[in-house]
């Protein structure tokens, strides 16, 4: 069962790590504006549109802005000087040609795989008793929705 899901974690970053869809590049490049001390991202990208690269709105709920400008307090020494670069650039070209890309797609996509694995950990605990662990971790393991598009975005 331990194998299972060693394996199914370590397809979730392989994935993670080199999948990419424009969408992280936007709602991480709103995110960003925490660092440099926006609270309200609602008001600042509706006031500074003109001057912003990506011009799209924030549709997202408040959580998910501080969850995201959270990770990127934490992992900026991670991602390096370049990464705020990278998410400001709206060329598509350039986006995927990136050294980098990899990483950033990995650092990037943390939160989503940490939370994939708490998920499949509460489950197994709570299921365990019921004796229907081994199809929770099944489902965990063996879900190509779950292993191919939670990653990629």
């Amino acid at each position: 069962m331990k194998k299972i899901l060693v394996l199914a974690i370590a397809l979730r970053v392989l994935v993670a790590a080199f999948l990419f869809h424009p969408d992280i590049k936007t709602f991480n490049f709103q995110a960003s504006f925490l660092k440099k001390g926006v609270f309200n991202i609602y008001t600042y990208l509706t006031e500074n549109k003109k001057n912003l690269s990506l011009k799209d709105d924030f549709v997202y709920f408040p959580l998910t802005y501080f969850t995201l400008g959270v990770n990127q307090i934490v992992t900026s020494p991670i991602l390096g000087g370049n990464f705020d670069a990278w998410l400001g650039n709206a060329d598509s070209n350039s986006s995927v040609t990136d050294p980098n890309i990899f990483k950033y797609l990995l650092v990037l996509k943390l939160p989503y795989l940490i939370a994939d694995v708490a998920i499949a950990f509460l489950l197994l605990n709570y299921l365990r008793e019921v004796l229907v662990g081994s199809i929770a971790s099944s489902g965990f393991c063996c879900d190509l929705d779950a292993i191919f598009v939670t990653p990629v975005f």
